[in-house]
């Protein structure tokens, strides 16, 4: 499965992305990040659970 970011989750990501810290196959926003940054991801990683949850719904897998 493969889903296709929107310009708004382009948008988002490339806000939180300077804030992002790997930790082995862990991936966390920085404990310094704005509100705002933290709100984006929030608001995308929403967006993505919504988009894949139409793509199961809408393939007949839920």
């Amino acid at each position: 499965m493969r889903l296709m970011q929107t310009e708004e989750q382009k948008s988002l990501w490339n806000m939180f992305k300077p804030y992002l810290v790997v930790n082995g196959l862990d991936v966390t926003l920085r404990e310094d990040a704005p509100q705002e940054v933290k709100d984006a991801e929030a608001l995308y990683n929403k967006l993505r659970e919504k988009e894949k949850k139409q793509f199961l719904e809408d393939n007949g897998i839920i």
